[in-house]
């Protein structure tokens, strides 16, 4: 049944959701249109719903900012409860992306800086809104982006009485979009929860589809995706951004808003350099300048692993060698490894290993030593001063940067064929990173495939056994992303900061 609102003539319904209705109405005196929300019937008597939508009403009205919708009244006369907002001609941005698919990084960036600006805006009046998706962005015909639906939306500058109506045992916001977070429990929600939510709005307009096939997967099977899987890689220049925003853990994904826009907005230049030089690589574009810029005075030497120091590359410094420590930076020493059962014991109980390939004093010369993955993780730092273990999204922004997957490997392995097995295919190490093929020891103590491929830790686990690595092989270019089990030994590269 069609409500009844004083001195509004409702038109017709825009939109229905599982606790209200939202109308399309125009005001009998000013004639103006507007939407307004109004509670199902059946939910007016319900203390809880009422006072979450009420508190709904009252914080949009507090709020003023162009990117987020304006209530301009409340409507608590008993048997109807609604408030009115300003109307936004256009659709959903769900309905926008189920019309057209992935989207351009053109439009990708006009949608997601007015996005940055109204969740930066939410969060400086103390607010979470913990159900970043969307069906709750409008999209105007001309492009113009306005957050709304701020019913779950945690206070965080307030006492908790306007947070705990919404019961603090229930999981706030939409599946597919949750953080991990916000699976585990609802009170630890911070702001870092509505960016992990926009990380996962981005890859869907990257992606031109939505992040998990609900229709094949129980609750259950999709909780366990959010909370220990990636997301895939969608292969564009937005990975980076989408990797870091999407961490697992909160306290690695960006600080806050501002730190997200810096990081997209210092990554632009590269995106835009790519976007614009058509097959041309970015150091053609650049005007033939050389991607890696040899730092702290070391120069460029003929012959293998030629680059001796740090080279930076794009926005990063990384060392030229791999790492080669047998104590962490507080000076406790890490145990070697040497016996398969040794390396074997250490990787069951998680604790921190080195070895150099078959146990070669020779070999740590050239490759360094082979980690397993407790050694890179350990609180101690595994890293010298001033240095850290790259995370998976750091990789991949040095991925990115060097073109992409099917060609940075070239670009990243030392030329030649002393310690690379021939052909060697591609190898330019146009990047200083130089690449050398150290192999990598197994779970169970074997080592495999030195002078064939390099293997590289990140810290970015994928689940409680297996953690994020890169992979070049001697036959071809590319860079390979995948996880190993935590206790394999591999090769470590150490970035700057």
């Amino acid at each position: 049944m069609t409500p009844q609102i004083p001195n509004y003539e409702i038109k017709r319904v825009l939109g229905e959701g599982g606790m209200a209705v939202v109308y399309l109405a125009e005001h009998r005196l000013l004639n103006n249109l507007v939407a307004i929300k109004v509670l199902n019937s059946e939910f007016v008597r319900n203390n809880n719903i009422r006072g979450r939508f009420l508190t709904e009403a009252r914080c949009m009205a507090r709020m003023s900012h162009s990117q987020i919708i304006k209530v301009t009244d409340l409507i608590d006369d008993g048997d109807t409860v609604a408030f009115v907002m300003e109307y936004i001609e256009g659709e959903t941005l769900k309905d926008y992306l189920d019309r057209k698919g992935k989207l351009n990084s053109e439009e990708i960036s006009g949608l997601l800086e007015q996005m940055l600006s109204a969740l930066e805006y939410a969060h400086e009046q103390g607010l979470v809104h913990r159900d970043i998706k969307p069906s709750n962005f409008m999209v105007s015909p001309q492009g113009k982006l306005k957050l709304l639906d701020f019913g779950i939306a945690k206070q965080t500058n307030t006492a908790s009485a306007e947070y705990t109506i919404t019961g603090t045992n229930q999981r706030m916001g939409t599946a597919m979009y949750m953080s991990p977070e916000q699976i585990h429990e609802t009170r630890s929600v911070t702001p870092s929860s509505d960016i992990y939510s926009l990380g996962v709005v981005l890859w869907q307009m990257v992606s031109g589809k939505k992040p998990y096939a609900t229709e094949t997967l129980s609750a259950f099977q999709l909780q366990l995706k959010i909370v220990n899987e990636p997301l895939p890689l969608t292969g564009s220049n937005w990975d980076s951004l989408i990797q870091k925003a999407t961490e697992k853990d909160s306290q690695h994904r960006y600080a806050d808003i501002n730190s997200f826009r810096l990081a997209w907005q210092n990554g632009q230049n590269v995106s835009n350099e790519r976007r614009h030089s058509g097959d041309k690589t970015v150091i053609e574009q650049q005007s033939r300048q050389p991607y890696a810029k040899i730092l702290q005075g070391h120069s460029e030497i003929s012959g293998e692993n030629s680059f001796k120091g740090s080279v930076r590359i794009g926005n990063q410094e990384w060392q030229t060698k791999n790492l080669d420590v047998d104590r962490f930076r507080n000076g406790d020493l890490i145990q070697e490894a040497r016996t398969k059962e040794e390396w074997g014991v250490a990787g069951e109980n998680e604790e921190p290993v080195w070895s150099y390939f078959d146990n070669d004093a020779e070999n740590g010369k050239i490759y360094g030593k082979l980690y397993n993955w407790y050694a890179i993780n350990d609180a101690r730092g595994l890293a010298p001063d001033g240095w850290h273990i790259p995370a998976d999204y750091e990789l991949i922004a040095l991925t990115n940067y060097l073109g992409g997957e099917k060609v940075a490997g070239g670009k990243m392995k030392s030329i030649g064929t002393t310690y690379w097995e021939e052909p060697n295919n591609g190898a330019s190490n146009e990047s200083g990173f130089s690449v050398l093929p150290g192999g990598y020891r197994d779970y169970n103590g074997s080592f495999y495939k030195i002078s064939y491929n390099a293997f590289f830790w990140s810290t970015t686990e994928n689940g409680s056994n297996h953690a994020w690595y890169r992979c070049m092989y001697n036959n071809n270019v590319n860079v390979y992303r995948y996880y190993f089990n935590k206790s394999v030994g591999a090769s470590v590269r150490c970035l700057r900061g």
